[in-house]
């Protein structure tokens, strides 16, 4: 080790190379790190969260992670629900309206998601269909080996489970995944 290099080391430098947390955060994972230490406390972190995401384009850098669009989404859902309940008593306050002019926030909100799950729904099974239907009429003439055979069985074997669960879902409204289909999923 030269000179030079030895009068660059710092304690910062040493924690960094250990992986522990630093004074003074340098890189992106360490300034991300220092603001969820220090958002510890759920109204804290909402707080912070609710800050960040006024400013439109950290709105839609977070917005673009699938799953954070997700959590938005089942929080949405989760708030019409609670700010539903109790609803229809506080329904009196307001003054005397015609009821069928009147229209149940919540349950639009609610009747919104429906949609919007009924409809994503569909999109999935449309799309297996049309991306299946270019690939399968390539195979014409080709002999898969075995191993190729034998994956593509297990995965229709778990594609018509996950179409039996929505058929069962969708009839029934038992949307439950039960163990053996919870198994071929992961895979086991």
């Amino acid at each position: 080790m030269t000179a030079r290099a030895l009068c660059e080391w710092s304690g910062d430098a040493a924690k960094r190379l250990a992986g522990w947390a630093t004074a003074a955060p340098v890189t992106i994972e360490e300034k991300a790190g220092t603001i969820l230490d220090l958002a510890q406390d759920d109204t804290v972190a909402a707080q912070a969260a609710c800050d960040l995401l006024h400013h439109p384009e950290i709105a839609f850098r977070a917005l673009r992670d699938s799953r954070v669009r997700e959590l938005v989404k089942q929080a949405q859902f989760d708030l019409a629900k609670v700010e539903g309940e109790g609803f229809e008593d506080d329904f009196d306050t307001y003054p005397e309206e015609d009821e069928e002019d009147v229209e149940d926030p919540v349950r639009i909100v609610l009747s919104f998601h429906r949609s919007m799950d009924f409809t994503d729904l569909v999109g999935v099974c449309q799309g297996f269909v049309a991306g299946s239907s270019r690939p399968v009429p390539r195979l014409r003439g080709q002999e898969l080996t075995e191993a190729q055979l034998s994956l593509i069985l297990r995965h229709l074997e778990k594609i018509r489970a996950t179409a039996d669960w929505i058929e069962t879902a969708v009839s029934t409204g038992k949307v439950d995944l039960d163990e053996t289909l919870a198994q071929l999923v992961r895979g086991q």
